[in-house]
């Protein structure tokens, strides 16, 4: 038997019963979003250049026409060099 003063396992449930459920009773604590993460700024050094004020944006436009023409056209095949002198034998 157990002794007249050791608790019963109701004594011991309720209390932690009562604990849980007082835990989940509580507002849910809600943080504020944060912000969006942003790069740092570059240095002046990384910087681009500003364009000079006398090119405008037909130039790249005429150079954009430019390289697909000349990606666009045929290229000859190249033949094979010539040896510089007759091969040895052994």
């Amino acid at each position: 038997m157990r002794p007249a003063n050791a608790p019963n396992k109701l004594q011991l449930t309720l209390p932690l019963a009562l604990l849980l459920l007082s835990a989940c009773s509580s507002a849910p604590v809600l943080l504020p979003p944060e912000p969006p993460l942003r790069p740092p700024p570059l240095l002046k050094a990384a910087r681009q250049p500003t364009p000079p004020p006398d090119c405008s944006p037909t130039c790249s436009a005429g150079a954009s026409r430019s390289l697909e023409s000349w990606l666009t056209s045929p290229i000859a095949p190249t033949l094979p060099a010539r040896p510089a002198s007759a091969p040895t034998t052994l």
